[in-house]
């Protein structure tokens, strides 16, 4: 496409409707919250980044970090043996192998 067609498709796109002035003069929502389309509702609804919660209502402060549910631990560095651990080798072999 040229150059030329790009100012046009910016002047269509002015032209419809108000929903999206309407969208544009809400405040920034507050940290830690995403705005979301319900694919069954159709409406927007507000997704809490840190604890995986939503809602209806749109949030007036902002997402508490210390709020955020532990689900999982990653701590595979931990259980790499080598050969200065305690117990380098496995009750399931003698030579131990590190795949990653």
């Amino acid at each position: 496409m040229s150059s030329s067609d790009e100012p046009e498709r910016k002047k269509s796109r002015a032209g419809e409707g108000d929903a999206e002035d309407e969208v544009e003069q809400q405040p920034e929502l507050p940290k830690g919250w995403e705005k979301r389309m319900s694919r069954t509702n159709n409406q927007y609804y507000y997704f809490n980044v840190y604890t995986g919660r939503s809602q209806w209502e749109r949030p007036t402060k902002p997402a508490d970090p210390a709020q955020a549910e532990l689900t999982a631990v990653q701590c595979a560095h931990l259980l790499v043996k080598h050969a200065g651990s305690r117990r380098p080798s496995s009750w399931r072999s003698d030579v131990i192998t590190r795949t990653k």
